[in-house]
């Protein structure tokens, strides 16, 4: 029995080793983060602005150097490496706009080092507040909330 039990655990472990969320990827995963645990509905919320304002200051930045020609900003999400995302927030540096470290501080300290959280979360503001599904709640997507996090059964 405990020989099943190794087996299943490993399995368990393989299959959560990636991150919460691969909206833009591959489909659901789940990864404990404050964001999608802990923090309580309205935090959450300012979550998903901050993310937003760092992410299209990014996407304005990347217009500006000409590398995301046509790209509207879902598609700019879409196309946003991860390892870029950790590597331009995560390690800054001095001479780096402000928002990079804004970035990095979401990433850290709200989303467990998981980009995909962060463009999640960006999606979720835009698709509420900007795009022209403004108030649409079909359109937010709350599969990297937990159960049991504070608010949930509200979202």
């Amino acid at each position: 029995m405990a020989k099943y039990d190794d087996v299943a655990f490993d399995a368990m472990n393989k299959s959560t080793l990636g991150s919460s969320d691969r909206m833009f990827k591959e489909g659901p995963l789940f990864t404990e983060s404050e964001y999608n645990t802990r923090a309580t509905h309205s935090e959450r919320l300012a979550y998903d602005k901050s993310s937003y304002e760092v992410l299209s200051e990014l996407y304005k930045e990347e217009g500006k150097k000409g590398r995301i020609e046509k790209l509207n900003f879902q598609e700019f999400l879409g196309s946003l490496d991860d390892k870029y995302l950790s590597e331009k927030f995560l390690h800054p540096r001095e001479d780096d706009p402000s928002y990079y470290k804004k970035g990095g501080g979401l990433l850290k300290d709200i989303f467990e080092d998981d980009p995909e959280q962060l463009k999640l979360s960006a999606h979720n503001f835009y698709m509420s507040n900007v795009s022209k599904y403004k108030g649409k709640r079909s359109r937010i997507k709350r599969s990297n909330i937990s159960i049991k996090a504070p608010g949930a059964e509200s979202y």
